[in-house]
């Protein structure tokens, strides 16, 4: 009785352990058809995270930390969150002619806080301006790259400046809206995207949609302009 009952227990663990191994081995191909297929599909959404993140951590981030300091009315706080974008303001006026250093300064030493994030806005602008002319300057040959800083330029619009466009203009809000889609359509696709077909890069509509943007974007914003 005693043998009768191991081997039942025995013939009982084994196809349970077929049984284990023959879901594992659904999964496991189950895997391998999801990763054949999507990494195409995704590595594009998933490789230019890293960059875009820490870039949007230095402004779009710094922005919200300075809206809550000036709140809080910690002007200290301020004062080195700006000397922390120094470096990048430098090269604003270097590349477009405008400084933004002394505007902000002075806002902070006469703690404005609406001037203070005015600013802000414009220097947030200015990148944005500065990741479409490094995609210009590739040739929009380096898909990734250019994938990430239109996805950064768009995170400044859509977090930080789309909300005056809307209210003040929602017809130039849909314009540009529109514009970022032609300028991600005009990044081509080397092949990332299974469910799109192929097709090269178009610089001169990428080009064209992204100085649509910045026009309507200064369109509401006139100060930007300055």
């Amino acid at each position: 009785m005693a043998d009768m009952c191991r081997w039942t227990v025995s013939k009982n663990a084994k196809r349970d352990f077929k049984g284990y191994c023959r879901v594992a081995l659904l999964f496991l191909i189950a895997g391998i058809i999801f990763e054949e297929g999507a990494l195409a599909q995704t590595s594009g959404d998933l490789m230019h995270r890293r960059h875009s993140a820490e870039l949007e951590r230095s402004l779009v981030g710094l922005f919200q930390e300075v809206a809550l300091a000036t709140k809080r009315g910690d002007w200290e706080a301020v004062g080195k969150q700006m000397q922390e974008i120094s470096g990048e303001i430098g090269e604003y006026k270097k590349s477009f002619g405008i400084d933004m250093m002394p505007r902000l300064q002075k806002a902070v030493t006469t703690r404005n806080g609406a001037e203070v994030l005015k600013s802000l806005a414009q220097v947030i602008y200015l990148d944005m301006r500065a990741q479409f002319r490094a995609i210009l300057s590739s040739k929009l040959d380096h898909f990734l790259d250019a994938k990430e800083r239109l996805d950064l330029a768009k995170e400044y619009y859509v977090d930080i400046l789309s909300g005056n466009v809307k209210r003040k203009a929602p017809e130039r809000a849909q314009k540009i809206e529109s514009e970022f889609v032609a300028a991600q359509g005009a990044l081509g696709n080397p092949g990332f995207y299974i469910d799109l077909p192929p097709s090269p890069p178009d610089p001169k509509r990428f080009e064209e949609a992204t100085k649509t943007i910045e026009a309507e974007i200064a369109a509401v914003y006139t100060y930007f302009k300055e």
